[in-house]
């Protein structure tokens, strides 16, 4: 499962607020970017994306399986 997460905020600093990750920040324009993630486990990306500060207007794509866990940790 590769899913990512699409960020309204520069590279830059969504790099500061991914200090673990930032070889998978990738640019989209001055105002946007991207992060990529990678697990094996849906419960795990999700733990990694409710931990990131990313900001309010962040929308997460990925596979199907990853909705329920985002869901039941956000709780």
């Amino acid at each position: 499962m590769e899913p990512h997460t699409l960020v309204a905020a520069d590279a830059e600093t969504v790099r500061a607020r991914t200090w673990s990750l930032p070889g998978r920040v990738h640019p989209l324009d001055s105002h946007t970017s991207t992060l990529d993630l990678a697990a094996n486990n849906p419960h795990h990306i999700a733990e990694q994306l409710l931990t990131i500060d990313l900001g309010r207007d962040a929308t997460i794509g990925g596979s199907p399986e990853l909705a329920p866990h985002l869901e039941k940790l956000g709780q």
